[in-house]
Order: C-alpha cells, then sequence, then structure tokens
C-alpha cells in the first residue's frame, strides 16, 4: 500500500488523520508523512486497515449506528401507553 491509496481509503471511511492516527496507534502527523510518500507505509498499517475497514465499513450511515465501542446503541423503548 503507498501513501495514496491509504489516503483514498482513510476517505471512504470518513476518517480524518487524527482518528486514523488513533485508531491505529500511532501520531496524526506520521500518517500525514504517509499520505504524502515521505514514509513508506507499514506492511502492518496495510493490514489493520483492513481490519478498520472490516469494524467500520465505508458508510456513513453505518459510521453514524455504530458507537465508538463498537456497538450498536440502544433505541429508546416508547413506554407510551403502556401498562
Amino acid at each position: 500500500m503507498n501513501g495514496t491509496e491509504l489516503k483514498e481509503r482513510r476517505a471512504v471511511l470518513g476518517f480524518t488523520q487524527a482518528r486514523l492516527a488513533e485508531v491505529l496507534a500511532v501520531k496524526p502527523n506520521t500518517v500525514a508523512r504517509w499520505e504524502r510518500g515521505l514514509l513508506a507505509v507499514p506492511q502492518t498499517v496495510a493490514l489493520a486497515m483492513a481490519t478498520v475497514e472490516r469494524e467500520h465499513g465505508g458508510s456513513p450511515k453505518v459510521k453514524a449506528e455504530v458507537s465508538p465501542n463498537g456497538e450498536k446503541p440502544k433505541r429508546a423503548v416508547n413506554k407510551k401507553g403502556a401498562k
């Protein structure tokens, strides 16, 4: 994976560089350097991106419905009329 591909995959996820850095446990400037081609993207990052994509998907709707811990939020139960 090169920096351009990383940037494209990050964009599909809807992540900022800072958010991707948080998920990958690196500093935001490291992500920026990978994307600009100043540092080679490690193979481990390519593998980690596959996991991130499986967990977070590329759909904004999926991201909106999943909490930061990966669980879907519980829906409020309408108790109106309940006896």
